[in-house]
């Protein structure tokens, strides 16, 4: 039953508004007067005057960039590469293991670039080192996790600190990470990693951060966001492990030890029916 006391007046607004644009003035650059001098911040109305006189190279292509980024790729193949030739030679010899790895690599690197558009260090590069130590080998996930860093901070155009940060926490976490699955690849074990390397980003970051920068209270966030990284890896390893292991019917530990429970009903029915 309520309505509107208040009505918005079409044509007396857009009348207000044609003499809004009539009472500004145009802005007019004399010939030999600077526009935009060197080291000055560019604004808004300054770009679109620059526009206007053609001087912007707006519809040209950065053919270097993506030759930059072609060369990037090879490199962090190359370096995978070398890894399984020096500590994993069956996986080169295996058409299956290097699909399931290739795989494995471009989601975590489809991920890390999804959570770089929320925030730099929110890259969960840790989901490579953890899913192929679980699902191959412990020498696969250390070539995935040199690859992976590789790729994670070379995407950082910057080259500053935040290149340094991503590179150490994606490597050396990694490698933790190999570490304390490769025995016991189970579901806690992963969310233990995750815990684990979190606390160890932290420390990389502030490490880094106090050498290299005075914001303490940007390091620490940057700290939290790359910790926030290492927990999502984990809880993402967690969640994409079993599908992978059923697509490529593949026996995992963590596999075999639900198998073993003995309280499927196969395993019960076998101890009913043929005990011993």
């Amino acid at each position: 039953v309520i309505r509107p006391n208040m009505v918005i007046d079409q044509e007396a607004t857009e009348k207000l508004r044609d003499e809004a644009r009539a009472a500004v003035e145009p802005v007019i650059y004399k010939q030999g007067q600077n526009i935009v001098v060197a080291r000055e911040r560019v604004t808004a109305n300054q770009l679109e005057m620059l526009r206007s006189l053609g001087m912007l190279d707006d519809d040209n292509v950065d053919i270097m960039m993506y030759v930059g980024a072609v060369l990037l790729v090879a490199l962090s193949i190359a370096v995978l590469l070398l890894a399984l030739y020096l500590f994993d030679r069956e996986t080169l010899q295996s058409p299956r293991r290097l699909i399931i790895l290739m795989l494995i690599q471009c989601v975590t690197l489809g991920l890390c670039i999804l959570g770089q558009l929320i925030h730099t260090y929110l890259s969960p590069a840790l989901l490579s080192a953890m899913m192929l130590t679980g699902l191959l080998s412990a020498n696969t996930g250390v070539a995935g996790a040199l690859s992976v860093s590789v790729l994670v901070a070379g995407g950082d155009t910057t080259f500053g600190a935040a290149m340094v940060n991503l590179l150490l926490t994606a490597f050396i976490s990694g490698l933790l990470a190999v570490g304390i699955i490769r025995r016991r690849p189970y579901r806690q074990q992963v969310l233990l990693c995750g815990i684990l390397t979190a606390i160890a980003n932290i420390v990389i970051i502030l490490t880094i951060g106090f050498m290299t920068n005075t914001s303490i209270a940007d390091v620490f966030a940057n700290a939290l966001w790359s910790a926030g990284s290492a927990l999502l890896a984990s809880v993402l390893c967690i969640a994409l492990d079993p599908l992978v292991e059923t697509f490529f019917h593949l026996a995992t530990p963590a596999k075999l030890l639900e198998l073993s429970n003995p309280n499927h009903p196969l395993l019960r029915r076998l101890l009913i029916e043929a005990s011993g």
